[in-house]
């Protein structure tokens, strides 16, 4: 526990002069050692680098009425630093109808565009001696979906977007002022988006065993497993 400024002003007050300078100059040294250990992180995975990724994402996406298996790549760009990423994403998904279950199957592409925040919950390995580091970490955003219709038609809504996923990064030239990072990540990601509106009044029913009817849902999920590489500088 360090003494409070009033002690520490008496008892400069009662010293020489000179051994007063020598005492307010180490104290000086003191203060700017103890505010460089606070900023300083050792660990070389936590320095600002800007980050790109190439990803797969496949699982189930509905639109109203329309689900069934969607799949496709995605391309994000983004900044880390920490345990934070901020990141754009473009998504290119083929979606509809399984053709395995349905004669004439609903059928078309889904382009989003959106904006993510990523942040790590857990990490292992890592510092200034280990160049592999892995983490466990959850996100969050929103994107614009635009929707078009292999027969026709084109639908654009917003959506939320959730997600939680671990990840192993390997580190290369870790000494260098710009370390290079290459990563490998699983996850698991969904969606969440205002179905199209209808003409017809929805009445409630039991699309199944029920005890109560109910109107259906308002709102479309769309449920992936997203794998992806990244590379960092």
């Amino acid at each position: 526990m360090r003494p409070s400024l009033p002690a520490v002003a008496l008892a400069l007050l009662l010293l020489p002069a000179s051994t007063r300078a020598e005492t307010l100059q180490a104290w000086g040294e003191a203060e700017s050692d103890d505010a460089g250990d606070e900023e300083v992180d050792p660990d070389p995975f936590h320095k600002g680098r800007s980050e790109v990724t190439l990803g797969l994402l496949a699982g189930s996406f509905r639109v109203g009425p329309v689900s069934g298996p969607a799949v496709g790549p995605h391309l994000d760009a983004g900044w880390n630093v920490g345990r934070f990423v901020l990141y754009g994403e473009y998504d290119f998904l083929m979606i509809g109808e399984n053709e395995q279950y349905v004669d004439h199957p609903i059928r078309g592409q889904l382009h989003r565009f959106g904006g993510m925040g990523r942040y790590a919950i857990g990490e292992i390995g890592g510092g200034d001696s280990v160049p592999l580091q892995g983490q466990l970490w959850v996100e969050g955003g929103g994107g614009r979906e635009v929707i078009r219709w292999d027969k026709g038609g084109r639908l654009g809504r917003n959506d939320a977007a959730f997600g939680i996923g671990g990840e192993l990064n390997v580190m290369a030239r870790r000494h260098s002022r710009r370390p290079t990072v290459f990563s490998l990540f699983y996850a698991f990601r969904m969606t969440v988006a205002r179905g199209p509106r209808s003409q017809k009044v929805e009445m409630a029913t039991c699309g199944g065993p029920c005890d109560e009817p109910t109107k259906p849902s308002p709102w479309d999920l769309g449920l992936f497993f997203n794998l992806g590489f990244s590379w960092g500088r």
